[in-house]
């Protein structure tokens, strides 16, 4: 109850009162989660801190206190201005708010709110209770929630702790196992730390069992179907490589390596392969391999069992030649035999030689050389010559073309042991020559020994036959180009007939001829050679004539050729043809 006439006691009321709604509005926003901030009026014009407005209701429920608390007071309020009533107004209504201030001093507010602000927001412990604690526990909960949740989760994922830039350098690793090292060179780009170290093992098992799967995929896609292959596992070695760090952590290198792979002791027959995903067969050159743009692929080698099914055909690409060997598997020949081809050059002594054998090869004149070649082919295998069981048929194609007519053909000869025998060869015409008779280009043979063997192709000095032919009689005549006959000339015969005045001049002068007393003349010839024009040719050089009788008796008479030289008259040789004639159609008649 207030009391107008004690302005004081009025004060205190109106403070208390004041304090009460304030802790009632941090009550109520506790539990709300909501409130309202107003400025109360301390009578002076002035505002105090902010506080929360509570609700109308409980403000009008607030009894004023009929009874005095029962505190100790404080002997000056200003000396304390901390200290709060320890009992709750709510809890005693009838508390006497009247009682003189001094005795209970922590009810009363200090004068001025102005002059002790912070005694506003404090209040009794034993009036409010928990009530200032679960303010000061509570209020802030919703704002670090409100502040800490959206800000540090995301933030956890969208900036990592970033971490500095690692340099990398261009390096060397090694490595040794079994005899064979590895040699291992890279560049910045690979990212392949310091301190790395480079292992090497021998696959086994399930690795090697894969390794020769890719190998056997590589085989079937180089089929030939000469050969019937297959891999050996006995004879198998595959190689896997691997980088780690200083931690053991496997490396897997950014960019293609170079790895230098060396085995003195690697077998004469056997085949490297990389596997991977583009699995192939690689060059090996005296146990030395170099792997560029390597990506850690297991590789090794393996031999093959490999057994002639089919026709096998070797090339040998001489400057301006082509030899062609092929062979069946009935020739015996290893799986790694090579085809050998070196041309014995003109000026040598071992031309010259070989050239010699040929001429009594030949055995024929000649007056120039328009081809003669000499190859000393062979076959190799393990760095040893072998022979072969059968013929092989052997191609030498030229890159210049021959020409061939009846004074130019080619000849093929081999020489074995010091002697030169002329071989049976066919001349072809493939891709150089024309496609004619007159141009070849290929000089073909088959042979199962194999040395040297020479093309030859010289100009011969041809002799041209013409032959006359009679009832008892058939006479040729062979000739050089030196006689200087023309290519059109025919050769004219008459016999002289037998008891005719021109037969006896004849036998008498070549029984005087012979030495003899009587001759018996079993064939008396007028032989001529004539032009187109029916001149008669004398040859520059001398000429060969056979004569060939029909009716030659077997006895042991010597026979003779005698020459006339002195030349028959005309009409002695027009009579004697005339008569020939006769006898001739008389003997058709009969």
């Amino acid at each position: 109850m207030i009391n107008r006439h004690n302005q004081k006691d009025n004060s205190r009321q109106i403070i208390s009162g004041r304090r009460l709604l304030a802790w009632l509005c941090a009550l109520m926003l506790l539990i709300s989660s909501s409130g309202v901030t107003a400025f109360a009026d301390n009578g002076t014009g002035a505002y105090s801190d902010p506080v929360t407005v509570p609700p109308k209701k409980q403000a009008t429920e607030t009894p004023a206190p009929e009874e005095e608390p029962e505190v100790t007071p404080a002997e000056n309020p200003e000396e304390n201005p901390e200290d709060t009533p320890e009992e709750n107004p709510e809890e005693n209504p009838e508390e006497n708010p009247e009682e003189n201030p001094e005795e209970n001093p922590e009810a009363t507010p200090a004068e001025n709110p102005e002059e002790n602000p912070e005694e506003t927001p404090e209040g009794n412990p034993e009036e409010t209770g928990e009530v200032p604690q679960e303010t000061e526990e509570a209020t802030p909960e919703p704002t670090e929630e409100a502040t800490e949740e959206p800000t540090e989760e995301p933030t956890e994922e969208r900036t990592p702790e970033p971490t500095p830039d690692r340099a990398y350098y261009a390096g060397e690793l090694d490595a040794e196992t079994e005899g064979c090292t590895f040699h291992l060179e890279y560049d910045a780009t690979a990212r392949i730390p310091e301190n790395a170290v480079m292992t090497v093992r021998v696959a086994q098992a399930m690795d090697l069992y894969a390794a020769m799967k890719a190998a056997s995929k590589v085989i079937k896609s180089e089929d030939n179907p000469a050969w019937e292959r297959s891999l050996s596992y006995e004879k198998s070695q595959f190689y896997i490589l691997a980088i780690t760090d200083e931690e053991g952590t496997y490396v897997e290198p950014y960019t293609g390596v170079t790895l230098t792979y060396q085995n003195p002791e690697t077998p004469a027959e056997a085949i490297y392969f990389l596997t991977g995903e583009d699995p192939r067969i690689l060059r090996e050159s005296d146990g030395t391999i170099v792997l560029h743009d390597y990506r850690m692929e297991v590789f090794g080698y393996t031999q093959l069992d490999k057994v002639q099914i089919g026709i096998v055909t070797q090339t040998y690409d001489g400057k301006d030649y082509q030899v062609i060997a092929s062979y069946g598997p009935e020739a015996g020949f290893p799986a790694d035999t090579e085809l050998k081809v070196r041309e014995i050059l003109p000026g040598t002594a071992e031309y010259a030689l070989y050239s010699g054998m040929t001429d009594e090869a030949l055995n024929e004149e000649w007056s120039e050389i328009t081809l003669e070649r000499y190859f000393d082919i062979t076959f190799v295998s393990g760095g040893e010559e072998i022979e072969p069981q059968a013929d092989i048929d052997v191609q030498i194609i030229f890159k210049d073309i021959i020409e061939l007519t009846e004074e130019h053909d080619v000849s093929a000869v081999h020489i074995e042991n010091n002697e030169a025998t002329v071989i049976e060869a066919a001349t072809e015409s493939n891709e150089n020559a024309l496609f004619d008779s007159e141009t070849i280009d290929t000089v073909a043979f088959t042979s199962d020994s194999f040395s040297v063997y020479g093309v030859v192709q010289r100009k011969k000095i041809t002799q041209k036959v013409l032959a006359a032919d009679g009832l008892t009689y058939v006479i040729e005549v062979t000739y050089g180009p030196e006689a200087e006959i023309p290519e059109d000339a025919t050769l004219q015969v008459v016999e002289i007939p037998e008891g005719s005045d021109l037969w006896e001049a004849y036998r008498k002068q070549t029984a005087a001829a012979l030495g003899a007393d009587d001759v018996r003349l079993p064939g008396l010839y007028d032989i001529t050679i004539l032009d187109a024009e029916g001149n008669e040719v004398e040859p520059k050089a001398p000429i060969s004539v056979s004569i060939t009788l029909a009716n030659a008796e077997e006895n042991n008479e010597e026979l003779h050729v005698v020459h006339f030289t002195e030349e028959i008259p005309q009409e002695l040789v027009e009579a004697a043809a005339e008569e020939k004639a006769n006898i001739e159609e008389t003997a058709e008649e009969q």
